[in-house]
């Protein structure tokens, strides 16, 4: 029954975690099933391959072969293990005289862990950082700024770039490219960008952020009106972990509070690199057609757009013929100088449809504005980023509250929205998902364990050993300086198993034990150092295996660290907790007669024994079936006489 319930715990625990949708799903769904697929073809191996290599494989050995065996390490172990169950023991029949005191220690474990997290102690973030050895650098100029120029000016950036040690190549790219429809793409030369890789991490060099400190100083100045934005790439890529969206059907008031809500932020504290969509846009020269006027001079809108196509985009009046034969376009175009000039394009010709020609001056108003390079749209309305980075200093938990209050400062106009996203929204989504995975695991493990044991009492008990477990999972992240992320989230919920792996094993056995007649407290103190030892092994085996991944050893360790280092702390907890909580609580439910044994068949050496009145040792399990029917005939024989009928000769059973 042990096996099966601490099984199908599992189970219902990691199915959850595989049914989380959006983007922690595609890290987690695959997680998820995997585990319980395998700890389902585990209970398979158990009940059928382990039996048959223990059957092939162990000896029996009577006490002399026995106490001949175990000497040098092994018997100073099995001493040193007999000694360590003799002190449990002392112990938990403290814990069941003291019940309060021990319940409150587990409470104040629970609150202590929900303290670090509640006070900042261990900062929240959607993803751990992680050093890839690689981060970017994204350069802007000035509206209006040529290609050349922007080219210059990357020159001096690669140049500065490459007198930092630790870099290794840098690739520079320049005008950004955004999709701009069926026409293709819509390049904007005033941006540019640069990925600059590390050597590797086995180098000795030092964090990708201590590097990418380095090369924010050394990029501050280079004049030109150049920004620089120095971004660490991370699991999602480059990007800008607080970033807020302006909604709204005006595009002047959308600049408006875009621009206001650009001042909050900062002032926020551990925010930087503060970038508004709607601040920039690029010069560009309007033409106001006057309907009246142009209606009167007979010319068509048509015309017009004609006219200021082939001003621009040019037009093809010919062909030239290459030596080889090759012909090429010969397109005429206005020169850079007139094309920006309002002047010159105010002298533009534009034809009537009476034949004649008039100056665009003279049917149009031409002016030189700002325009936006695109517009962005979100569920059908105009929509404004302001994004920021955050200090290394700080994490997302830290600046999240404090930008939320400053944007709430920000009055909106009805009609506009202005909201949180990038990695805010995703941990704000995320972390809903995963929590409620958590509870979904946590009541799917009471139910099961509720029918396995026919009780609603006996799993209240079990789950006890979960708070004990949070509180030593946050103290452990406190420990080790990591903050609580998405992998510490799903280390919580792996914990669910883990932890109530070992409140199975406890309550299974006082239940079996009560079932042959004992008192809750007396089941207790047999099932403790009884069960010790596999508690021991399991729990040790966990922490022994997640110490090194805890300690970050290992490229790409840091996002792993958190989740190691969650269960490592959850397992030590839990593991000495539940050792005194479990039986305490099974204590105080069965004084209050919340406890209901389970129906369970005698076996036949139960049978027997109470044929003859003997009350066998209670660790007599049905493994021990053969050596307990010797002792249950030897009794006989003493109490009845070998010719006797030991049913009727046998005295009553106190």
């Amino acid at each position: 029954m042990a096996a099966v319930a601490i099984t199908l715990v599992d189970v219902v625990v990691f199915v959850p975690v595989g049914l989380v949708t959006g983007q922690i799903g595609s890290f987690f769904r695959e997680f998820g099933f995997t585990i319980a697929a395998a700890t389902l073809f585990s209970l398979v191996v158990s009940f059928t391959l382990t039996p048959m290599l223990a059957g092939k494989l162990l000896r029996h050995t009577g006490p002399e072969e026995e106490s001949r065996a175990l000497f040098g390490f092994a018997g100073a172990w099995n001493r040193g293990f007999t000694r360590l169950e003799h002190g449990y023991l002392r112990a938990l029949h403290f814990a069941l005289g003291h019940r309060v005191l021990i319940v409150l220690g587990a409470l104040v474990s629970l609150m202590f862990g929900i303290f670090l997290v509640a006070s900042g102690r261990v900062p929240s973030e959607f993803f751990p950082k992680n050093d890839q050895g690689r981060f970017v650098v994204t350069t802007e100029l000035p509206p209006g700024t040529s290609l050349d120029r922007h080219d210059q000016l990357m020159a001096i950036v690669e140049e500065r770039l490459q007198t930092i040690p630790e870099v290794d190549t840098i690739a520079a790219t320049i005008g950004s490219t955004g999709f701009a429809g069926f026409g293709g793409g819509v390049g904007q030369a005033r941006e540019g960008q640069v990925t600059v890789d590390l050597v590797p991490k086995s180098t000795g060099r030092r964090d990708v952020y201590a590097v990418a400190e380095t090369a924010r100083a050394k990029l501050e100045d280079i004049g030109g009106g150049m920004k620089t934005r120095v971004e660490v790439q991370g699991a999602g890529g480059p990007n800008q972990p607080v970033s807020v969206r302006v909604q709204g059907p005006d595009s002047a008031k959308l600049t408006e509070l875009s621009g206001r809500i650009e001042t909050a932020l900062r002032g926020v504290d551990g925010l930087r690199d503060v970038t508004n969509s709607a601040a920039l846009g690029s010069p560009e020269l309007r033409v106001t057609l006057d309907e009246a006027r142009a209606q009167d001079a007979g010319v068509s809108a048509a015309a017009l757009g004609g006219a200021l196509r082939s001003a621009y985009s040019g037009g093809v009046p010919t062909k030239f013929r290459r030596p080889d034969g090759r012909e090429i376009d010969v397109r005429v175009v206005l020169n850079d100088l007139n094309r920006n000039q309002v002047a010159s394009i105010a002298d533009l010709p534009v034809p009537t449809t009476s034949g004649g020609q008039v100056r665009l001056g003279q049917i149009a108003t031409i002016e030189r504005v700002q325009g936006p390079s695109q517009i962005d749209r979100r569920n059908r309305q105009r929509v404004a980023t302001i994004g920021a980075s955050i200090d290394p200093s700080h994490t997302l938990g830290d600046v999240l509250p404090v930008a939320q209050a400053a944007i709430a400062a920000v009055p909106l106009p009805n009609g506009y929205t202005a909201a949180f996203g990038g990695d805010a929204e995703e941990q704000t989504r995320s972390f809903g998902q995963l929590f409620a995975a958590l509870g979904a695991s946590i009541v799917l493990a009471y139910l099961l364990m509720a029918v396995l044991y026919d009780s609603f009492a006996s799993p209240i008990v079990i789950l006890f050993s979960l708070p004990v477990a949070v509180g030593g999972a946050i103290g452990a992240l406190w420990i080790f300086g990591y903050t609580f992320n998405i992998f510490a989230m799903i280390g919580l919920i792996l914990l669910v198993g883990l932890a109530i792996k070992n409140g199975i094993l406890l309550v299974d056995r006082a239940n079996h034990n009560r079932t042959a007649g004992m008192t809750a407290n007396a089941a207790m103190l047999e099932a403790g150092p009884r069960r010790l030892r596999p508690i021991l092994m399991t729990s040790t085996t966990i922490a022994l295996a997640l110490t090194p991944t805890a300690l970050q050893f290992g490229q790409g360790s840091e996002l792993r660290a958190p989740l190691a280092a969650a269960v490592l702390g959850g397992v030590i907890t839990s593991t000495l907790l539940t050792l005194m909580l479990v039986p305490v609580v099974y204590s105080l439910f069965a004084s209050l007669g919340r406890l209901r044994l389970p129906k369970r068949r005698k076996n036949r050496l139960a049978e027997e024994a109470d044929h003859v009145g003997v009350v066998l040792p209670v660790h007599l399990d049905d493994a021990d079936l053969g050596a307990g029917r010797g002792k249950v005939a030897e009794a006989r024989d003493q109490l009845v006489g070998r010719a006797a009928d030991p049913v009727e000769s046998a005295p009553p059973r106190p």
